[in-house]
C-alpha cells in the first residue's frame, strides 16, 4: 500500500473540521484610463463572455500597437485592461505578465513615483493576493499610496480596500478595520453612501466582524450591503451572489442553518450564470455550503459541495500551467482549505482511497497506480475528483434544479445589458418585469429544491449504510463448517466499524465470540491514518501508535485467540480497516506477526 506521499498531510486534518467558514472579500480592480468599450474596470463583471472580451481586448492592444508604437501610454493602459480580462478568467500568470509590461510602459513614461502607476499596481496587488503572496500584494498596494493619489481619488478608496483584506490575511485585523473605514470615507465623499462600491466595503467589514465573533453586527452591515447591491443592480448580479455567501457564513455560525443554507443556495444560483469569471467565488459558496452540510450531519451532501469546491480550484489551477514553482505553490495554499475540508470528511466516511488521492492534488505527487480508478485522472494540478454513482445523480438533480433559474437569468440579462443607445420597447420593459418577478420564485423554488435532494440523497446513503451492515454479520455458523478443514490451526477475525462502536468477531470450529469497543468510525479511521503515516516516515512514534491500534483491534480478543489454539488468524475486513498494518501491530512486548500467520479471507 502506497501511503508515502499522501499520508504526510493526514496530522493537520484534526483540526479542520471546526475551521472557520471561508469568506469572499470584494477586491476591486481598477481600469478607469480610457473611455473606450469594455474599459472600465469592474465593468467586466457585467460582461456575458470574458473570452470574447479578451478577444476584443487583444485586438484592440495590436491596433493600438500599430498605431502608437509598443511602448505609448496607450498601450500601457490597455495592457492593464487586459490583464483585468485575464484576472476575472482566473488566468494569473498572464495577469501578472500583462501588468508587469503596462507597469514598465507607464514608469517609463512617468517615473516610478506617480499617480498613473496607481491603477495597475493596485491590480498587481489583487493578483498577488489570489495568489496567496499577501506581503508581496501589501507592498504593491503600499506603492499606490507612495505615488501620491489626490484625497478623492477612487483609487485611493480602492487601495485602501484592498489593503484591508490583506491585513486581514495577514493577522493585522486592527489594521484592515482602520483601512475599511478609509476606504468608506473616501467612497461616501465621492459616491455617495448608497453606490455599489461602497456596498463592496461594507461587506468587507461584515467580514471583519464576523471574524470578531460580532455575529449581529455582521448581519446588520451585511444586509445594508446587499439592499444597495439589490437596488443598484438587481437580485441577479454576481456581487450580490458573492455577498450572499458571506452572509451564510455568518448564518452557520449563528446556528441559523435553515437561514445559511436558503443564501448558500440562492448565491449558488446567481453565480453559476457566469461561473467562469467567478471561480474563486464559486469555490467558496461549494465549501461553505459543504461545512454547512457538514455541521447539520449531511456528510453525503457535505462531500458532494466539497468535491465540487476541489474541483472548482482545479480549474483555476488548470489554468495557470506556467507559474513559476514559487507561485504555483502559493496558488496551491491559497484553496488549500477545501482539499484538507475534502480529505477530513473522506477519512471519517473511511473513504481512505479517495481521501488520498484528494492529498495527492495538493502535494502534486503520482501515486495514481494506488488510487485512479480511471484514465481521467492525469496531472494532479488539473485532475478532478469523481463522484460515484449517488453523488452523480444528487448533481444532476441539482443541475436540473438550476436550469429555470439560470435560463431565466440570460434572458433577464440579454435585456437588460443592451448596449449603450439601444433602447427598449415597451413590450420588452414589460417583459423585464415579468422576468424579474418569475426569478425570485424561481431562486425561492431552488432553495427548496435543494433541501429536498440533499434529503434524498442522505436517505438513500443511510440505506445503503445500513443493507452493508446488515451484510453478512451473522453468517458465522456457515463459515464454522470451512473452519473444520483446517484442523483447528485456523479462526476467523471479522471486524467492523460502525457508527461509535468497533465490533469484533472470532468464529472457530465450534464457538462465535463478538466483541465491541466504543469508538467513533471517524476517530479510528484517523488512528490508522496516522499510525501507517508513523511507518512510513519511520518516526519513533510508530510503535505506540501501533500498539494504541493493538488496543483497540486485538487486545480485546486477545484472550478468545489464544484460547481457540489457532495458528493462523485469518482476517475479515472491509472500508479502511483494510489499510490497516496488522503485522505490524504491537502488544507492548511483541508483533503480532511473531504470534500468528495472517491471511485475508474474501467471502466467496
Amino acid at each position: 500500500m502506497q501511503f508515502l506521499l499522501a499520508v504526510a498531510l493526514a496530522a493537520w486534518l484534526s483540526c479542520i473540521a471546526h475551521a472557520d467558514l471561508n469568506l469572499s472579500v470584494h477586491i476591486e480592480e481598477t481600469s478607469h484610463e480610457e473611455n473606450e468599450p469594455g474599459e472600465s474596470g469592474n465593468a467586466f463583471a457585467d460582461v456575458e463572455s470574458y473570452e470574447e472580451a479578451l478577444a476584443t481586448h487583444t485586438r484592440l492592444l495590436a491596433i493600438k500597437e500599430a498605431a502608437y508604437g509598443k511602448n505609448h501610454p496607450r498601450v500601457g493602459k490597455a495592457l492593464n485592461n487586459i490583464g483585468n480580462l485575464y484576472h476575472q478568467l482566473g488566468r494569473y500568470e498572464e495577469a501578472l505578465a500583462a501588468y508587469a509590461r503596462s507597469l514598465a510602459i507607464k514608469e517609463a513614461a512617468h517615473g516610478k513615483n506617480h499617480p498613473e502607476l496607481g491603477t495597475t499596481l493596485n491590480n498587481m496587488g489583487v493578483v498577488y493576493h489570489r495568489l496567496g503572496r499577501h506581503e508581496e500584494a501589501l507592498a504593491a498596494l503600499t506603492r499606490v499610496l507612495d505615488s501620491g493619489p489626490a484625497k478623492h481619488d477612487p483609487i485611493l478608496a480602492m487601495t485602501r480596500n484592498n489593503m484591508g483584506i490583506v491585513y486581514d490575511n495577514l493577522g493585522r485585523h486592527e489594521e484592515a478595520l482602520v483601512a475599511y473605514r478609509q476606504a468608506l470615507a473616501v467612497k461616501e465623499a465621492v459616491y455617495g453612501k448608497d453606490h455599489p462600491t461602497v456596498g463592496a466595503t461594507l461587506s468587507n467589514m461584515g467580514i471583519a466582524l464576523h471574524k470578531r465573533e460580532r455575529h449581529e453586527e455582521a448581519v446588520a452591515i451585511h444586509n445594508r450591503a446587499l439592499a444597495i447591491q439589490r437596488e443598484v443592480h438587481g437580485e441577479n448580479h454576481p456581487t450580490v451572489g458573492i455577498m450572499l455567501n458571506n452572509l451564510g457564513g455568518v448564518y452557520t455560525d449563528l446556528r441559523q442553518y435553515g437561514e445559511a443554507l436558503a443564501v448558500l443556495a440562492h448565491s449558488l444560483a446567481i453565480l453559476q450564470q457566469r461561473p467562469d469569471g467567478h471561480l474563486p467565488y464559486l469555490r467558496e459558496v461549494y465549501d461553505s455550503l459543504s461545512r454547512l452540510r457538514a455541521l447539520t450531519e449531511d456528510r453525503p451532501g457535505a462531500i458532494l459541495f466539497a468535491k465540487q469546491a476541489v474541483n472548482v480550484h482545479q480549474q483555476i489551477r488548470a489554468r495557470n500551467p506556467g507559474l513559476d514553482e514559487r507561485f504555483a505553490q502559493s496558488l496551491s495554499e491559497a484553496g488549500e482549505h477545501v482539499y484538507h475540508h475534502l480529505a477530513d470528511l473522506l477519512i471519517a466516511a473511511g473513504r481512505l482511497a479517495e481521501a488520498q488521492f484528494v492529498l495527492d492534488l495538493v502535494k502534486e505527487q503520482e501515486i495514481f497506480e494506488f488510487v485512479r480508478r480511471d484514465t481521467s485522472h492525469g496531472d494532479p494540478r488539473t485532475g478532478r475528483i469523481a463522484l460515484n454513482a449517488q453523488e452523480r445523480r444528487s448533481d444532476q438533480a441539482l443541475q436540473g434544479a438550476l436550469a429555470r433559474p439560470l435560463r431565466l437569468a440570460a434572458e433577464f440579462r440579454a435585456l437588460k445589458e443592451r448596449p449603450d443607445g439601444e433602447d427598449l420597447s415597451q413590450g420588452e420593459r414589460d417583459r423585464l418585469n415579468v422576468l424579474e418577478a418569475a426569478l425570485d420564485e424561481a431562486y425561492a423554488a431552488f432553495v427548496s429544491q435543494v433541501d429536498a435532494i440533499l434529503a434524498l440523497a442522505r436517505d438513500a446513503s443511510r440505506q445503503v449504510e445500513r443493507e452493508v451492515q446488515a451484510l453478512d454479520l451473522d453468517y458465522t455458523q456457515d463459515f464454522q463448517g470451512e473452519l473444520e478443514r483446517f484442523d483447528g490451526q485456523a479462526v476467523l477475525l471479522r471486524i467492523a466499524s460502525l457508527h461509535d462502536t468497533l465490533h469484533l468477531f472470532v468464529t472457530t470450529p465450534v464457538i462465535s465470540v463478538s466483541r465491541q469497543v466504543q469508538v467513533p468510525r471517524q476517530e479510528l479511521a484517523r488512528q490508522v491514518f496516522k499510525a501507517v503515516e508513523a511507518i512510513e516516515r519511520r518516526i519513533p512514534e510508530a510503535t505506540e501508535r501501533l500498539r494504541a491500534l493493538y488496543d483497540r483491534l486485538i487486545r480485546p480478543v486477545e484472550q478468545d485467540l489464544k484460547d481457540s489454539g489457532a495458528k493462523v488468524i485469518m482476517l475479515s475486513l472491509d472500508g479502511f480497516l483494510r489499510y490497516v498494518p496488522f503485522a505490524a501491530l504491537h502488544s507492548g512486548e511483541r508483533y503480532l506477526i511473531e504470534d500468528y500467520a495472517l491471511a485475508m479471507h474474501t467471502p466467496a
